[in-house]
């Protein structure tokens, strides 16, 4: 089964993070796209893919990270060095055996270093007419 998600909606924040050690939580991010998918067996492979889409206004680097909501911790962080206002796809990837028959839950967030960041557009312009290429894909890989 596959879950699919794309989200065009124009939206800013302005909640960062700071390059460390740490993983980065929701209050460091900006909220690209959420699903959930419901496992037919626990010995199943779950896979997430996705891509944000967006850029920024004051720091240089922008990351795009899969937080897990259903385990409360972050899976993965994809990010790139961009200069300021260019709009940058982030990809996201994350493969892994499920372990239950309960719905999982996982959402993309966005953001970057310093300043704001904007989810599919730049400094008020929404681009691509609500077209962005922000989305995430859940799918389970039978075994």
């Amino acid at each position: 089964q596959s879950k699919y998600v794309q989200n065009g909606i124009y939206a800013t924040g302005a909640n960062n993070f700071t390059l460390n050690t740490s993983l980065p939580v929701p209050a460091n991010g900006l909220l690209a796209v959420s699903s959930s998918l419901t496992p037919i067996s626990a010995a199943n492979v779950v896979r997430v893919s996705g891509m944000a889409s967006g850029s920024n206004s004051g720091g240089t680097t922008m990351i795009a990270y899969l937080y897990d909501s259903t385990n409360g911790t972050t899976r993965t962080v994809s990010g790139l060095t961009l200069g300021i206002g260019f709009y940058n796809t982030v990809p996201i990837y994350y493969e892994s055996v499920s372990n239950t028959v309960s719905s999982l839950s996982y959402s993309i967030y966005i953001s970057q270093a310093a300043g704001t960041t904007y989810l599919n557009g730049y400094a008020g312009a929404q681009y691509f007419g609500s077209s962005g290429a922000t989305f995430i894909r859940i799918e389970e890989i039978m075994v």
